[in-house]
C-alpha cells in the first residue's frame, strides 16, 4: 500500500513569533535516516503543486525528528520525505503540531496527532472532495463547505486544490465559491490560481455549451432508466410537452438544446412521481436528484411511490424568480415591473403567479407597462387571456353550466344541482396534491352533505382506466364525471389542480381555489 502524504502548513511573518514546530515520534523509521522538508519554489505557485525545493532537513534520533517551519507570507504546502516515501496530509497554521504513530513504508499507523486547527479543516473537507470519484451531490456538499469557510485561508488553499490538482470543481461551483470570499483575499496568490481556474472553466464551458443550454444531471441511486425533459408545448405557456429523452448511467444523463426565453421545464424519470421543475435558461445547469419512497395506504393495502426531489445549480433565472416571489406587495411588485419592462421573468411571473394574486384591473396596469416587444409571446397572450376569465370568473359572477358523463355513464349538468351549495372540484389520478386534497373533501361532505351540500369531482385524466383505477382506490361518495370530450377546463380557467370552487344556491361563484381549512372555513360561513 503506497502513502502519498503532504504536511500543509500555514506559517505568518508576525514581528517577532519564533518558527513554528513540527515534530514526529515514529516508531518503525531507520535510525539516523534523513527526513526532508520540502515546499514549492518561492513565488510560483504551480497548479501541480511541485513540492521540490528543499528547506530543511534533520535526523532521526530514537524514533524521533524535529523542524522548526520558517514563517511565509501566506500558506504553503510542506513535504516530509524519507527514504522515497512521504508522509500524510496534514494542515497547520500557526500552531505547533506533533504527530506520532506506526511506520508503515512512512505512513502513520495507529496515528495520534496534536495541534491544526486547520489541518483538522482541511481533513474535514478532504473527507467530502477527496474520496475517489465524488459524485454530484459529494461535490455540492463540499461546494457548500468551502462557502461557508470562505474566511478560513484554507477553505482558499481547497478550493485551489480540488479545482487544479484534483479537478473535482466546476465553473459553476468555483462561480459560487469565489462569490464568498472576502475581499481581503482578493491579492492573495490561491485566489489568482481559483480565479485563473475559473475563466479557463469559463471558456471550456462555453464552448462545450456553445448558446443554447446543457443540463448536467445524476439521479442518486439510479444505475439506469430513462429521463425526460417536459417543457410548454410551442406556442403555449403551460401545456406540457416531452421535448427529450436522455438515457441514464451509473446516475448520468444529459440534455442539450436551445430556448427563445427562459422557460419553466420539469425533468422526471420513468416510474416515478413529481418531477423537478425549475426555470431553464441557454447556460450549463446542474441537476441533482434524489429519490424518496413514499408509503401510502390505499384501501389497507400499502402502496409505495418513487418522488423526485432535485437541487439546480447554475439557473441564474431562478435564483431571480425567488426573489420576486419574496416581494410583498403591490407597490413592491409595481417597483420591479417598471425597472424589467423587457424581461421574460418578469412576464412569466405576471401571467403565473401575480394574475392569480391580484385584481384584473392591477394585472392589465403592469401589463400595460410591459415593453410592446412581448406582445407575441404566449405569457403576453395568456395574461390578456386571464384577464377576461378572471372577470367572468369572478365571485359574485354566475358559474358556467355544463354537461358531462358520470363514471356510472349518467349525463350530469350542473344546473341541476340549483338550491344547494356545490363544491366543484377538477382533479386527475396522476396528480399526488389532489388526491391529498380527498381526505379533505370526505370531511365536508360528511359534516355538510345532510344539511345540502353536493360535490361534483370532474377528472382530468387522458385515460378511463386510470380514472376509474382510482376512483376504486379512493371510494369517494359523491358524483364523479369526466372532462373527456369538453371544453369545461377552459371554461372554468383551470391553470392547475386541484383547482376548487364552491357555488351558491343560486349557481353564483361564491369561493375559488378553496383548500384545506379555506373550504372548511368557507363552507362554515354558508351553513
Amino acid at each position: 500500500m503506497r502513502y502519498i502524504v503532504i504536511l500543509f502548513c500555514f506559517c505568518l511573518s508576525w514581528g517577532g513569533a519564533k518558527a513554528h514546530t513540527i515534530k514526529g515520534e515514529v516508531q518503525g523509521l531507520p535510525e539516523g535516516a534523513t527526513v526532508y522538508l520540502l515546499t514549492h519554489p518561492d513565488n510560483h505557485l504551480q497548479q501541480k503543486w511541485s513540492l521540490r525545493q528543499v528547506m530543511d532537513s534533520t535526523m532521526i534520533e530514537n524514533g524521533i525528528f524535529e523542524f522548526e517551519v520558517p514563517d511565509v507570507e501566506y500558506g504553503r504546502l510542506w513535504m516530509l520525505r524519507c527514504n522515497g516515501k512521504s508522509l500524510q496530509y496534514y494542515f497547520n497554521k500557526n500552531e505547533d503540531i506533533f504527530f506520532k504513530g506506526r511506520a508503515q513504508l512512512f505512513g502513520l499507523l495507529d496515528k495520534h496527532v496534536i495541534g491544526g486547527r486547520e489541518r483538522i479543516l482541511f481533513e474535514d473537507i478532504y473527507s467530502i472532495l477527496g474520496v475517489d470519484m465524488p459524485t454530484p451531490i459529494d461535490r455540492k456538499a463540499g461546494v457548500e463547505w468551502l462557502c461557508r469557510h470562505a474566511t478560513d485561508e484554507v477553505a482558499l488553499f481547497a478550493a485551489a486544490y480540488f479545482s487544479t490538482v484534483q479537478d473535482v470543481l466546476r465553473c459553476s461551483d468555483l462561480r459560487e465559491i469565489l462569490n464568498a470570499i472576502p475581499d481581503s483575499y482578493f491579492g492573495h496568490p490561491y485566489y489568482r490560481i481559483l480565479y485563473e481556474a475559473y475563466e479557463r472553466m469559463l471558456i471550456e464551458e462555453k464552448v462545450e455549451c456553445g448558446d443554447g443550454f446543457l443540463i448536467r444531471g445524476y439521479a442518486r441511486d439510479v444505475w439506469d432508466g430513462v429521463a425526460e425533459l417536459v417543457l410548454p408545448k410551442e406556442g403555449t405557456l403551460s401545456v406540457p410537452q416531452i421535448v427529450d429523452t436522455a438515457i441514464i448511467r451509473d446516475g448520468y444523463f444529459v440534455f442539450k438544446g436551445k430556448l427563445p426565453y427562459s422557460q419553466y421545464c420539469n425533468v422526471g424519470i420513468r416510474g416515478t412521481s413529481y418531477p423537478v421543475g425549475f426555470y431553464l435558461e441557454n447556460s450549463p445547469i446542474d441537476l441533482n436528484i434524489t429519490i424518496l419512497v413514499q408509503r401510502r395506504n390505499v384501501n389497507g393495502r400499502e402502496e409505495l411511490r418513487k418522488i423526485l426531489c432535485g437541487e439546480v445549480y447554475g439557473s441564474q433565472t431562478e435564483h431571480k424568480i425567488a426573489m420576486i416571489q419574496s416581494f410583498s406587495g403591490e407597490q413592491e411588485v409595481e417597483d420591479w415591473i417598471e425597472n424589467h419592462t423587457t424581461d421574460m421573468s418578469t412576464l412569466g411571473q405576471l401571467a403565473t403567479a401575480w394574475v392569480k394574486q391580484y385584481s384584473p384591473d392591477l394585472i392589465e396596469k403592469w401589463l400595460s407597462m410591459m415593453d410592446v416587444s412581448l406582445a407575441e409571446t404566449p405569457a403576453y397572450k395568456e395574461i390578456l387571456h386571464q384577464i377576461a376569465k378572471r372577470r367572468e370568473l369572478a365571485v359574485g359572477e354566475k358559474a358556467p353550466d355544463f354537461t358531462l358523463l358520470s363514471d356510472k355513464g349518467r349525463e350530469i349538468t350542473l344546473s341541476d344541482f340549483r338550491g344547494k351549495y356545490v363544491v366543484l372540484d377538477f382533479w386527475a389520478s396522476w396528480c399526488g396534491p389532489c388526491r391529498m386534497e380527498i381526505p379533505n373533501l370526505k370531511k365536508v361532505w360528511q359534516k355538510y352533505h345532510s344539511k345540502g351540500l353536493e360535490i361534483v369531482s370532474i377528472t382530468l385524466d387522458a385515460k378511463d382506466d386510470d380514472w376509474r383505477k382510482a376512483l376504486t382506490e379512493e371510494q369517494m361518495p359523491w358524483i364523479q364525471l369526466t372532462a373527456q370530450g369538453s371544453d369545461v377546463a377552459n371554461q372554468y380557467n383551470v391553470q392547475g389542480i386541484p383547482h376548487v370552487l364552491l357555488l351558491d344556491p343560486q349557481g353564483k361563484i361564491a369561493g375559488i381555489n378553496l383548500r384545506g381549512e379555506e373550504l372548511e372555513e368557507a363552507l362554515q360561513k354558508c351553513f
